[in-house]
């Protein structure tokens, strides 16, 4: 087992330092598939440097003449495929893979060469440098540590600094805000953000207009049931309910996220989920599809969260379950919530207000995306690119339960403005955004349909807006 980690720690350093400088040329506009090439012709420049380094030279010292002479050897190597592409407009595949071929023909050759003008008896290709390689090895018990693989680790690091440097303080202002709001909004490296910032410059970039205004909900936008209902830019047509089930699904996908979207035609459907008492483990989103007999729904508001470590037992703000309030009643917070009827209210709300509203179950969390059929301007909306989950009505009455999945390949994460924007072109009236990050989940079918972004798998919550 040690033997197996130590080669795959000296295999890995080599072709991770191989990897990182072709992602380099790829986003140079140039596509290196000579990449084998140039790591054996670098392989060969170390190595030989290593066979003619003076006996008795410090271990230090090898090292760095090694490194330089492998870099150098690479990169004049690597330069016959930018003279290539470049000057002379050669193919890139054709060019990347004749130097692949070369490299190892070329290797083999020169190695074979030199052991036979040594002696002529000696036609192998390996270069003997037994001796000298010691002076890169130290043995930590029986695990052999080699320090090229601290190299790569310092390599790596200062790549990575190097990026986080050029996004907070490089030419975009754009990207700048966009990397410090995603971080911002994450547990676990909102730390990234005061890297090369600091905090009075931080919370500069975050001083925006405030994207909820106070404003008195206009509950006449909503008529439930009603055919003829519709909202300010509502689409023509709304999606067909094609199973005649009330339940409408639908995959909401575009250039940097997946998504999905149900939209479910009776709102007195709708059911707010939670665990059976508050204080210590909040249930997952399964779990309270489950305790209710529900057929699915999404994670709804937030919860006490330190570190990323928080279980979903201890909810923030106000949360009303059957008209029971939990947590901050008196405060006044960004807040949304149905009436018996399946109205849905979204504003500022405490539990006394939410109360004589006549609202029996809601969350509090936020921003709002859109109150009384008037999207909140985009520009008052500072977010990153996270994962997201919201909720909206139409003026039909039927609510729109979204997810886009994010921090994964196959979906980076969505701004607040797509997610206003798609409720926007569903037709919603009033919408507003709810937990997200590595809580956002949406459950249907006896399945979770979204994938999670926490290593962990689905995290206890403390509430869920749920549909029978």
């Amino acid at each position: 087992m040690v033997l197996l980690l130590q080669y795959t720690l000296t295999f890995a350093s080599v072709l991770i330092l191989v990897a990182l400088g072709g992602c380099f040329s790829e986003h140079s506009g140039v596509i290196n598939l000579g990449l084998e090439g140039v790591m054996i012709m670098g392989a060969l420049g170390g190595a030989l440097a290593m066979r003619y380094m003076p006996t008795g030279s410090s271990a230090f010292a090898m090292l760095i003449v090694v490194l330089l002479a492998a870099a150098l050897a690479g990169t004049v190597y690597s330069s016959l495929l930018a003279v290539a592409c470049i000057n002379f407009k050669a193919d890139q595949t054709i060019v990347g893979t004749a130097l692949n071929m070369l490299g190892t023909a070329g290797a083999t050759v020169i190695v074979k060469a030199i052991n036979t003008a040594a002696n002529p008896d000696d036609v192998s290709s390996t270069i003997q440098y037994a001796g000298a390689k010691k002076a890169f090895l130290v043995n930590i018990g029986s695990f052999e540590f080699s320090w090229f693989m601290l190299v790569t680790v310092l390599v790596l690091g200062c790549a990575g600094l190097g990026l986080v440097y050029v996004l907070e303080r490089g030419p975009s202002e754009a990207l700048t805000n966009m990397f410090v709001r995603t971080m911002q909004e994450t547990r676990r490296f909102d730390f990234m953000a005061n890297i090369f910032l600091t905090e009075s410059e931080v919370a500069e970039l975050r001083a925006t207009q405030s994207a909820d205004t106070i404003k008195e909900f206009d509950a006449s936008l909503v008529k439930i049931g009603s055919a003829d209902a519709t909202g300010t830019d509502a689409p023509a047509n709304y999606a067909e309910d094609e199973d005649g089930d009330g339940i409408i699904f639908e995959e909401i996908s575009s250039s940097g996220y997946t998504g999905y979207l149900i939209t479910i035609l009776d709102p007195k459907r709708i059911i707010l989920g939670a665990p059976d008492n508050y204080g210590s483990v909040g249930l997952t989103l399964e779990e309270m599809v489950n305790k209710y007999d529900a057929l699915g729904g999404i994670n709804a508001g937030g919860f006490q969260d330190d570190g990323g470590s928080g279980l979903g037992g201890v909810p923030e703000g106000l949360t009303l379950v059957n008209g029971e309030s939990v947590g901050k009643t008196s405060d006044t917070s960004v807040f949304v919530g149905f009436d018996d009827n399946g109205l849905m209210y979204v504003g500022y709300f405490d539990a006394w207000s939410a109360e004589q509203n006549g609202i029996h179950n809601g969350v509090s969390f936020g921003p709002i995306l859109i109150m009384n059929g008037e999207p909140v301007d985009a520009n008052s909306l500072p977010s990153g690119v996270n994962p997201r989950t919201s909720i909206g009505q139409r003026a039909d009455g039927a609510v729109m339960m979204l997810v886009i999945d994010g921090r994964q390949v196959h979906s980076m994460g969505a701004t607040y403005a797509d997610c206003l924007n798609i409720m926007l072109d569903h037709g919603a009236v009033n919408a507003i955004n709810m937990d997200g990050g590595s809580s956002t989940s949406m459950y249907y079918n006896g399945e979770y349909v979204n994938r999670n972004s926490s290593q962990h798998g689905a995290r206890p919550l403390p509430s869920a807006w749920l549909f029978k």
